[in-house]
C-alpha cells in the first residue's frame, strides 16, 4: 500500500442531489458521481492521511470490506486523480 498523503482540492465539492452524491467544480462542467465508500475516501483525503491510513481506517469501520479496501481505496483515489480533485503532498 502506498504512503503517499492524497489531498484534495477544496474547490471540488461533493453535494447531494436526489438521494446521488455528486463532486463538481463550479468553474467546470464535469460532474462525477460517488458511491457512500468513495464519499468516504474523498472526505478522509485531507493532506494528513497517507493511503494506508484511510485503507486501515476504513477497514476497521467496514471490516466485511477488510479483504478488497485497499483496493478499492487506490481506485477511487485515481479516480480523482484524473478528475482533477485530488493530488498529493
Amino acid at each position: 500500500m502506498n504512503s503517499r498523503i492524497p489531498l484534495r482540492d477544496d474547490a471540488y465539492q461533493v453535494n447531494e442531489m436526489d438521494g446521488e452524491l455528486l463532486l463538481y467544480h463550479a468553474g467546470k462542467t464535469e460532474t462525477l458521481y460517488l458511491n457512500e465508500s468513495a464519499a468516504m475516501v474523498w472526505y478522509l483525503c485531507d493532506g494528513e492521511r497517507s493511503e494506508k491510513d484511510i485503507v486501515e481506517l476504513l477497514s476497521e469501520s467496514y471490516p466485511e470490506a477488510a479483504e478488497s479496501m485497499s483496493d478499492e481505496v487506490r481506485e477511487a483515489i485515481e479516480v480523482f486523480v484524473e478528475f482533477g480533485g485530488i493530488e498529493f503532498k
